[in-house]
């Protein structure tokens, strides 16, 4: 989420003084992204723990903190994503700055995991391109909701096991995406030339399946099709500790070094572009 003022106050916390139960720290767990079962310990902070892999350098958060869904709608709503706001709007101005050399006028988009306030795909309107705005809490969308993923995506429950996907956990809630998947079929959906997924890819519980979707033919065009990510990456294991606010926030369960991404590329089968440290655009080849 966008909260600036939050990496000040971090300033005045203390470092927590609690360890992690033996049993967890001595815990392997299997990689949400790339489904290594090695994936090994990290680090502790604000009562939870999180752990790393060796594969695809992704850490992430023990299942069992995941927030309930109503519980991460709460947070949601608490974002301060403004589009009237000045601050917020520049914050996103470099995705809109780094795409747009790579699409062609009028081009079509989908923001996905707009949150309450959709505010960059008004921006990306005003710039000339046609903009649809998905959240599964806020913009549902059945279509979207219903892209099949690979049948290798897995559902991390609480306890840390990793079980085949009978349906797409709590983003498939609605009638019509449950129909929709029970049927086999997936509505008519033109493939996007774009898609953008700002301050979203840090609360995927399960980033191989939200990976899977987004780079779909279903929803991303072949050959060009491009895909922007907006999230604040690991660079160091020092940065990873109770004073970042993307740790604090309980909603954040997964976190990107900048070999993730590189991970997430080669995988899907795309060019990486990484203007900036906290961006990183996809290119379908």
């Amino acid at each position: 989420g966008w909260f600036p003022e939050m990496e000040k106050k971090g300033q005045q916390r203390k470092r927590q003084k609690c360890k992690p139960e033996p049993q967890y720290e001595n815990e392997k767990l299997v990689c949400p992204l790339c489904a290594n079962p090695e994936s090994t310990f990290f680090s502790f902070q604000q009562v939870r723990e999180y752990y790393s892999c060796g594969v695809c350098g992704l850490i992430f958060m023990h299942p069992r903190h995941h927030a309930k869904p109503e519980q991460e709608k709460s947070r949601y709503t608490e974002h301060n994503n403004d589009p009237t706001d000045e601050r917020y709007r520049a914050f996103l101005a470099p995705v809109v700055e780094h795409l747009r050399p790579l699409l062609a006028p009028g081009a079509r988009g989908l923001d996905y995991g707009c949150g309450p306030g959709p505010t960059l795909s008004l921006m990306l309107r005003a710039a000339g391109y046609t903009v649809t705005d998905f959240d599964p809490y806020f913009f549902p969308d059945a279509r979207i909701d219903a892209i099949r993923t690979p049948a290798n995506a897995l559902v991390f429950n609480s306890d840390s096991a990793a079980v085949p996907p009978a349906a797409d956990s709590h983003l498939m809630s609605s009638p019509a995406c449950a129909a929709a998947l029970h049927a086999g079929e997936t509505a008519q959906l033109q493939p996007f030339d774009f898609v953008t997924c700002t301050e979203t890819a840090e609360h995927f519980c399960n980033p191989f399946r939200d990976f899977s979707r987004l780079t779909s033919p279903t929803l991303l065009k072949r050959a060009g099709g491009a895909l922007a990510i907006m999230t604040q990456m690991v660079y160091s294991d020092q940065q990873f500790d109770n004073n970042w606010y993307y740790v604090r926030d309980f909603t954040h369960v997964v976190f990107y070094r900048p070999s993730t991404m590189c991970w997430i590329a080669n995988h899907f089968n795309m060019d990486l572009l990484q203007p900036t440290k906290n961006i990183a655009i996809f290119v379908a080849k």
